[in-house]
């Protein structure tokens, strides 16, 4: 179970432009534990954008961004080490291995993880079977899948994830929504960008940008 069983984020009248064109505006939302936010839109209409805003990698023209009911600028650092981040892109380093990838990550964010907590991740990812391969050899799902992986090395309570369902077959789908529903039972949130539907089994907030192309 999560530290606390109150975690608020809220974020009020979010706007951006993107070379001088409304992007989006007027955007505003919440998640407290337990809860799930889709953003919907074509491409284009700026979720990745926004999901980068929630982060804290992005400032938006206005609007205000609340975690715990204060300001994420108030101590951005803090706040990003209260979430996970997953992109388009895998940010692996393909002549590594599995192993060497997840220590990597792990000396990156300051966590400690032994062996056995290791395998215990890439099991629940069906990865075990690979800890001695270099990523380069690995197929783009299981890519993918390394790349959720980090999702369980250390408790942070908010994930960002953003088209986390990218080259992941029936199975591995099977296996992102088995750590979503896992983590909202756990009291965490989640917000997330997705062309495809997951059935997490839990009701949805969402939120629809609109038909702007870049």
């Amino acid at each position: 179970m999560h530290e606390s069983l109150l975690l608020t984020l809220q974020f009020t009248s979010l706007a951006v432009e993107r070379q001088h064109n409304v992007l989006f505006d007027g955007i505003s939302g919440d998640l407290q534990s337990g809860e799930i936010l889709q953003i919907n839109g074509p491409n284009g209409s700026g979720k990745s954008t926004l999901l980068r805003i929630l982060a804290g990698f992005l400032q938006p023209e206005s609007g205000t961004i609340l975690w715990k009911q204060n300001p994420i600028t108030k101590n951005i650092e803090d706040y990003q080490q209260q979430l996970h981040y997953v992109g388009h892109h895998n940010a692996l380093k393909h002549h590594l291995t599995l192993l060497e990838n997840i220590n990597l990550y792990c000396a990156f964010s300051k966590c400690t993880l032994p062996l056995k907590n290791i395998l215990a991740i890439l099991e629940k990812i069906n990865l075990t079977h690979l800890l001695h391969s270099t990523t380069e050899s690995l197929s783009a799902g299981q890519k993918r899948r390394l790349s959720l992986a980090k999702l369980l090395m250390n408790l942070r309570p908010l994930w960002i994830l953003d088209e986390p369902a990218t080259a992941l077959d029936i199975h591995g789908q099977e296996i992102l929504i088995n750590l979503c529903h896992e983590h909202l039972q756990n009291g965490g949130m989640i917000a997330l960008a997705t062309h495809q539907p997951l059935n997490i089994g839990r009701e949805k907030k969402e939120i629809r940008l609109g038909e702007m192309c870049d």
